[in-house]
């Protein structure tokens, strides 16, 4: 792998092509992805809020083959421990974590490396409250009314 990454780069051709044939499979019906271009946009204007991204922590809840923490690994210069994934189809996983690896083929480590999950996360009864008062995470179990 790290050899291929050194060739191929960021992968995001060849994750396209897997991708391609996990849909033409009818592997995830109705999971639609992120447009490129759009992910790009979004990040593009997040970042114009956003005075220093070393604290950054970027979260995917829905992450798919990785459109969007793909271009904010590239818009805000993100390191393998700022990016948390979730993705609850486990090819689409591997996907993920196959295209972010490449990002960092030189870098990444048990120790330096991103966090991706394979939950269903409406399960787990959490809200995504993005301007929580403390600006820690997002997430709020719903169980503990105290948090509002």
């Amino acid at each position: 792998l790290y050899h291929f990454g050194l060739q191929y780069g960021k992968g995001d051709e060849v994750v396209k092509i897997l991708e391609s044939i996990l849909q033409k499979e009818n592997q995830y019906d109705g999971n639609i992805s992120t447009d490129v271009e759009l992910a790009n946009a979004m990040c593009v204007i997040a970042n114009s809020f956003i005075v220093e991204t070393e604290s950054v922590i970027v979260c995917d809840p829905a992450a798919g083959t990785g459109n969007l923490l793909t271009s904010a690994i590239d818009v805000f210069h993100l390191t393998p421990t700022q990016i948390r994934g979730n993705e609850i189809l486990g090819q689409l996983v591997d996907l993920l974590s196959f295209r972010v690896g490449l990002r960092f083929v030189k870098t990444i480590s048990s120790n330096n490396s991103p966090k991706f999950s394979n939950k269903d996360i409406l399960e787990e009864r959490a809200i995504f409250l993005p301007n929580q008062r403390d600006n820690q995470s997002g997430f709020v179990d719903e169980r503990r009314s105290d948090e509002f």
